[in-house]
């Protein structure tokens, strides 16, 4: 332990028990979002790479699902309205 670590421990022990709790959860927070940022912080994927990487995945799933079916957003929406207005008119 060096001479700063022990200083700290001793100034830690002199603080009253809820002084303590308040400073280890800080520093427990402070720990999360230091490895939280630098687990975010990885170097991005190249374009190219990730393009790949897309056309992989989106052939594997074309394999597990069939061909290909893509739908717009105003689709989903169309249809999500079209099961609500269901949904009301069989409860009346």
């Amino acid at each position: 332990m060096t001479a700063l670590e022990r200083e700290i421990m001793n100034k830690f022990q002199q603080l009253d028990s809820s002084s303590q709790q308040r400073l280890l959860s800080n520093l427990q927070l402070s720990a999360m979002t230091k490895a939280a940022q630098e687990k975010n912080e990885a170097t991005p994927m190249p374009l190219d790479e990730w393009l790949e990487w897309a056309d992989t995945f989106r052939e594997k799933m074309d394999r597990k699902y069939g061909a290909r079916i893509l739908v717009s957003s105003s689709e989903l929406l169309a249809e999500i309205r079209e099961e609500r207005l269901n949904d009301l008119l069989r409860n009346r």
